[in-house]
C-alpha cells in the first residue's frame, strides 16, 4: 500500500501550517494566523480552524528564539546536552564532592548559551531590528530551556510565544534536600510536601485572565495594523493631492499664458482694424 502524503494527512497539514507561522516575522504572524484559521473553516474543519486561531502571536525575542532551531539545530541541541550536564553535576554536587564538575558544566552552558544569543542577535539585525532591548529575554529563555524540560521541547518545536525565565535555585536538583555532611535524601512525598494543587476557581479564573489577556494582545495588534494601514492610505492620498496641486499649478501658468497670447491678439486685431479704416480713407479721398 502507497504511503500517505503530508496532503492526505489533516493532522500533518496543521502541523506544517503552525510552523510556518512561527516562522513568520512578528509582524506577520496575526494576519496570517486568522486568514489561515479562515481556510480551514471554509475547508470543513472547524476544529482546526480553532487550534489555529488559538495561537499566540510571538514577542520579538520569542521569534529570535524560535528561529534558532531552523537555523542551528546543532547549537540547540548542544544547549540541551549542556543542560542535562548540569542537572547532573548540580545532583552529584548535592549528593557529595563534585564541586569540579559543576563548576564545568555551568561553564559549557553559559558557553553554549552565548552562542545561541550570539546567533539570535544576528537574526534580529538580519531582520532590521535593534537585538539589545531583546538581549536579556532571549538570553534568560535560553537559560530556562537548558534547566526546564518543557521549556527545552518548545525550543526545539520553535513554538514559544514569549520569553521564559529560569526557574530559580539548581535547576531540577529542587527535589533534593542537603543533609549533614553534603548528603542529599529526595525529599519525601508522604510528607505532603510541594506546591499546593491549584483549586478548580482558580484555574477558571486563570485561563478567563489568560483569554482577556490574548484578546486584549489581538485587538492591540488589530489596532496597530489599522494604524498602519491608515498611515499608508494618507501617504497615498497626500501624494495624490500633491499630484493634482501640481497640475492645477500647471493649467493655470497655461491659461495666464493663454489669457496674455489671447490679450495680444485681441490688441493685434484691433491694430490691424485700425489699420484697414485708414487705408479704406486713404482710398475714398484718392477716388
Amino acid at each position: 500500500m502507497p504511503g500517505r502524503s503530508a496532503k492526505d494527512d489533516p493532522a500533518s497539514s496543521v502541523e506544517d501550517a503552525i510552523d510556518r507561522l512561527y516562522s513568520l516575522d512578528p509582524d506577520q504572524f496575526t494576519k496570517e494566523r486568522n486568514e489561515t484559521a479562515k481556510r480551514l473553516r471554509e475547508q470543513g474543519d472547524p476544529a482546526a480552524s480553532d487550534r489555529i486561531k488559538g495561537l499566540r502571536r510571538p514577542t520579538v525575542a520569542a521569534w529570535a528564539v524560535n528561529q534558532l532551531p531552523r537555523r542551528r539545530r546543532d547549537l540547540v541541541d548542544d544547549l540541551l546536552e549542556a543542560g542535562v550536564a548540569l542537572r547532573a553535576a548540580q545532583r552529584s554536587a548535592l549528593s557529595g564532592p563534585g564541586r569540579g564538575d559543576l563548576r564545568g558544566a555551568t561553564q559549557a552552558r553559559r558557553a553554549a548559551v552565548a552562542r545561541l544569543l550570539d546567533e539570535a542577535t544576528a537574526l534580529l539585525e538580519e531582520a532590521g531590528r535593534n537585538p539589545a532591548p531583546h538581549a536579556d529575554a532571549i538570553r534568560s529563555t535560553l537559560e530556562a530551556a537548558s534547566t526546564d524540560e518543557a521549556t527545552g521541547d518548545l525550543l526545539r518545536s520553535g513554538q514559544l510565544t514569549k520569553d521564559v525565565e529560569p526557574p530559580s535555585g539548581l535547576g531540577d536538583g529542587s527535589p533534593f534536600e542537603v543533609l549533614s555532611g553534603g548528603r542529599a535524601s529526595a525529599r519525601s512525598e508522604a510528607a505532603g510536601e510541594g506546591p499546593p494543587a491549584e483549586s478548580a476557581a482558580t484555574r477558571r479564573l486563570r485561563e478567563r485572565m489568560e483569554e482577556r489577556v490574548a484578546k486584549a494582545e489581538d485587538a492591540l495588534i488589530a489596532a496597530r495594523e489599522g494604524a498602519d494601514e491608515a498611515r499608508r492610505e494618507a501617504a497615498a492620498v497626500a501624494k495624490e493631492v500633491d499630484r493634482l496641486e501640481r497640475e492645477l499649478r500647471t493649467a493655470r501658468s497655461r491659461a495666464e499664458r493663454a489669457a496674455k497670447a489671447a490679450t495680444a491678439a485681441e490688441a493685434r486685431a484691433q491694430e490691424s482694424e485700425r489699420a484697414l479704416e485708414r487705408a479704406q480713407a486713404d482710398l475714398d479721398a484718392d477716388t
